[in-house]
């Protein structure tokens, strides 16, 4: 099954997006998540800096791209002092992005959580939660250049690789971040009312049945079967 189809011209992320999007928002007071599997099966995890407004920028923070654990605990450390100092924007962050250590890129290639499930798990996951900054701690295998070009479908996120990622938050208490292409869009969505959601699937789907589905593949042979 396609991970993305497209209505009124864009392109909109797959079931699975949406219900992550719906099921696991970046909760306000949120403390820990899970934002996907690695491919061995090992957990992937995303933290929250503490209570914010809910109108604050978000700003999603990246460890461990490349496996490498001190970048996590950089990660880990700044979400801590977060906590307990909070600047004018809601951080979240996923310490260990690729907890096997495989070689990835992005985008991501292949399908989606078959083939490069790290790489495909973090970049939809991103987009998902629609930051307004991406901060990646360490070797980021082209990640923050990536996000220059819509992030599953959604809208550009700003983001920069850094070393310092305390200094990067610090000056977001003096340069306020505007919203992202991406949390525009999942905004825009949201608002949409359910005649206009309608309106836009009815665009695409229902003109055609030619691949009935396994189900009606059992159906139809029974039929025949009985006459």
């Amino acid at each position: 099954m396609p991970m993305s189809n497209r209505i009124s011209g864009r392109r909109l992320p797959g079931g699975l997006l949406l219900v992550a999007f719906v099921l696991f928002p970046p909760a306000v007071g949120a403390r820990q998540w899970q934002a996907g599997l690695s491919g061995s099966g090992r957990l992937t995890e995303a933290i929250s800096g503490g209570e914010t407004p809910v109108d604050a920028p978000t700003v999603l923070l990246v460890g461990g791209v490349d496996g490498d654990p001190a970048s996590a605990d950089v990660v880990r450390d700044l979400v801590e002092s977060h906590r307990a100092a909070p600047t004018p924007c809601r951080l979240i962050a996923i310490p260990m992005a690729n907890p096997d250590a495989r070689p990835i890129a992005f985008p991501p290639e292949g399908t989606a959580y078959r083939d490069n499930a790290e790489a495909h798990a973090l970049w939809r996951w991103t987009g998902a939660h629609a930051p307004d900054l991406v901060l990646v701690v360490g070797e980021d295998f082209g990640l923050a250049g990536a996000l220059s070009v819509p992030v599953a479908g959604l809208g550009r996120i700003p983001s920069q690789r850094v070393d310092t990622p305390d200094a990067a938050l610090a000056d977001a208490r003096l340069v306020p971040i505007p919203p992202s292409e991406a949390r525009l869009e999942v905004e825009n969505r949201v608002a949409r009312t359910p005649l206009e959601l309608a309106g836009q699937l009815a665009e695409v789907y229902g003109h055609s049945f030619d691949r009935p589905d396994k189900h009606e593949r059992d159906f139809f042979r029974l039929q025949d079967s009985s006459e």
